[in-house]
This record gives C-alpha cells, sequence and structure tokens, in this order.
C-alpha cells in the first residue's frame, strides 16, 4: 500500500467524524421584544436578527406585538449588535384569486423590510432586557 493511499484511509474516519451532526452555536442570550406601529402592536412579522458574524435568529410577533427569539431552533441569538429587518408572515395572494385583484394595504413601510434601508439595530443584551422596535414612517 502506497503512503499517501495509507494517509488518505486514516484521514477518511476522521473527516467523517467531523460531518453531520448539529451545527455548532455559541453562546446564545434570551431575547425577547415588541414591535409597534403607530403606536399599536404589529402582529404577525417575521423579525430577522442579523449579526456581524454568526448565524441569524428569528422570530414572528404575536397579536401582542412581542416575539422571542431562536437561532436554529435553540432559544436565543449571539451577544452583540444586529441589524434588523422584518418581513409579513403572511404571503401575498396567488394571482387570479379575488383577493388578489384588491390592492394591497402595507402594513408597515416596505423600507423595513430590507437590512440595508431598515435603519433598526439592536445590542442583543447578555441581561435578557427586552428590545422595543418603534417603527415610524
Amino acid at each position: 500500500m502506497s503512503p499517501s493511499l495509507h494517509a488518505c484511509l486514516l484521514l477518511v474516519p476522521l473527516l467523517a467524524a467531523g460531518c453531520g451532526g448539529k451545527p455548532r452555536i455559541p453562546n446564545l442570550s434570551p431575547v425577547r421584544g415588541v414591535v409597534t406601529y403607530k403606536g399599536s402592536p404589529a402582529a404577525g412579522l417575521n423579525v430577522s436578527f442579523v449579526p456581524a458574524s454568526g448565524p441569524a435568529a428569528f422570530a414572528t410577533t404575536g397579536s401582542d406585538g412581542t416575539f422571542v427569539l431562536k437561532t436554529n431552533g435553540q432559544s436565543g441569538a449571539v451577544a452583540g449588535k444586529h441589524a434588523i429587518c422584518l418581513a409579513p408572515s403572511t404571503p401575498p395572494p396567488m394571482p387570479g384569486t379575488p383577493e388578489s385583484k384588491r390592492p394591497l394595504q402595507p402594513i408597515f413601510p416596505a423600507k423595513y423590510a430590507n437590512l440595508r434601508t431598515s435603519g433598526l439595530t439592536a445590542t442583543v443584551p447578555t441581561d435578557g432586557k427586552p428590545v422595543e422596535l418603534i417603527l415610524k414612517d
């Protein structure tokens, strides 16, 4: 057996051991918060917290505008500064349906749907203090 083949055969079990399994997630801090627009709770929004490095965290606001972030199915988000964007949790109506003929009423300004234009940022606290997102026109 050649030395290079022998080395390859030794590496296969090591490489296989590193494959699969759950992705490694850094320490997560619990994050809860509320989204309001025009003084009222903003219900049914997908909330995305995107850090400069590390995995993003996601949640959907409830009827009272509150949310609890999760990262890869685990409660919390990586600590530090995050850019934030929002999107409606219900998809637009299918083309050709009666609902699609009615004009869509935006539930919040479109700028919040894009990380580059939302202007929303938050520092994920390590103390569990709630994050308040106040949307403005």
